[in-house]
């Protein structure tokens, strides 16, 4: 049965049948039934699996919207909200990456046939979804959002009695920055923006620990012999959706370098930032199950040449077929991360008593410093220091070019040389003394 509801000035029908909506159209509804029914199916085991060991937790209803929005919504931490259009991009999307030319160029997945790897993929960008949901419920941020706020100087203080204008806002992010303009410091609006991107990648992290504890239940529940296998070729489905879901919400941008200079005033992070966490996260939920290091790169490996993402666009900058977070290990990248992953860790003494559950192991200190190490790639989408490709194997990014040198105006011989050495301009091996001398 339809119903109304208000979010955000604006109105959603909402039903829990798929039926209810594009009576005109037979397949899509039979595609909505579906992916409901695995929807409900997904948070029914989490809440069995999770209700023992933390009592609290309930199992939110399960509504989906015919708005034309690639969006879901945790609303008011009762219930959640999922647009059909964003499950229906989301499998045109797929349809349109996982062909058989791509796995059949990389040698993914050869034993299953096209069909079954996009269907495969579908079904865990319908359990991330509900579950990165299920988080913002269980994990406390509307209850948090509705009490307290960031500061313009980072710091996390209570609001006022009445609930301010800004707590809701439109969903886009170019709108939120105007809407919000008029009411708060660009300062505030900057950390309440980081503030929602920290919620989402705690959403995120526990969305994937959750679909890699759910697989392996699945090797007991199925009796699976050859575990490290079909952990493999699920671990490539798994990252294939997740790849498949973020870049649903940059316009499928994957390597837009140009995205980093707007960092802080989005409303979600960068997706490249989210696929790299989300690695992160895998890594180490992977290694409770395979403690043998080569087991586990072995695990990882197919999805390593699975996620690829083809902008023409971007030749010349970044290679063709790789994956697609580049823009994540740039230094601006890296360090924006550590600035979302220290924001979480902040609010997570304010943030505990609103929790219902949480499967995830808190950071550690270290996991939350900036690590020049990662930085793979200048600002502008250039190789710093060579890569190789996962899909092929070559090395075949740009390299970044030198500085050029720059001599200051007057340089005696016995000065410094302009280019870095530290040996005096006459004596320098570079060779530029003798060169202008014999002008």
């Amino acid at each position: 049965m339809i119903k109304e509801v208000k979010l955000d000035g604006q109105k959603y029908r909402i039903s829990t049948i798929g039926r209810d909506f594009f009576a005109e159209n037979i397949v899509k509804q039979a595609n909505l039934e579906i992916a409901l029914g695995i929807m409900n199916n997904c948070l029914d085991v989490v809440f069995d699996l999770t209700k023992p060991s933390f009592p609290k937790v309930f199992r939110p209803p399960l509504y989906v919207t015919d708005k034309k929005e690639w969006n879901a919504m945790a609303v008011n931490g009762a219930y959640i909200i999922v647009c059909a259009e964003l499950l229906f991009q989301a499998a045109q999307l797929i349809n349109q990456r996982y062909t058989r030319e791509l796995l059949g160029k990389y040698g993914i997945l050869d034993e299953y046939t096209t069909e079954e790897v996009q269907s495969n993929i579908r079904v865990y960008i319908w359990r991330y979804i509900v579950l990165h949901e299920l988080y913002h419920i269980w994990n406390g941020h509307s209850a948090w959002k509705s009490k307290y706020k960031v500061n313009k100087h980072g710091e996390i203080v209570e609001k006022a009695t009445e609930p301010e204008e800004t707590d809701s806002v439109p969903y886009e992010s170019e709108c939120v920055v105007e809407y919000a303009k008029k009411r708060i410091s660009q300062e505030e609006l900057t950390q309440h923006q980081i503030t929602e991107q920290s919620f989402e990648i705690d959403a995120d992290s526990s969305a994937v620990c959750m679909l890699i504890n759910l697989l392996m239940y699945d090797c007991v529940s199925k009796k699976v012999i050859d575990k490290q296998k079909y952990v493999k070729d699920q671990m490539a489905c798994i990252m294939a959706a997740l790849a498949t879901v973020f870049c649903l919400f940059d316009n499928n941008a994957g390597a837009d370098f140009s995205k980093l200079n707007h960092l802080d005033k989005a409303t979600h992070p960068l997706p490249s930032i989210r696929m790299a966490y989300a690695e992160e996260i895998a890594d180490v939920c992977l290694q409770k199950y395979f403690g043998n290091e080569n087991e586990l790169r072995e695990v990882e490996s197919e999805w390593l040449r699975m996620v690829c993402d083809i902008e023409p666009d971007q030749k010349g900058i970044v290679d063709l077929g790789q994956v697609f977070y580049f823009t994540a290990y740039t230094e601006k990248a890296q360090r924006h991360l550590c600035k979302l992953k220290h924001r979480i860790t902040d609010i997570h003494d304010s943030l505990e008593q609103y929790q219902l559950a949480n499967s995830v192991d808190k950071l550690e200190d270290a996991d939350m410093e900036y690590m020049p190490e990662f930085v793979w790639f200048s600002d502008d989408g250039k190789s710093l220091r060579g890569w190789t490709n996962p899909a092929t194997g070559n090395n075949t990014a740009q390299k970044a070019k030198p500085k050029p040198i720059v001599k200051a105006e007057k340089i005696g011989p016995n000065d410094p040389c302009p280019c870095g050495s530290g040996t005096k301009y006459k004596k320098c091996d570079c060779g530029r003394y003798r060169s202008e001398r014999n002008k």
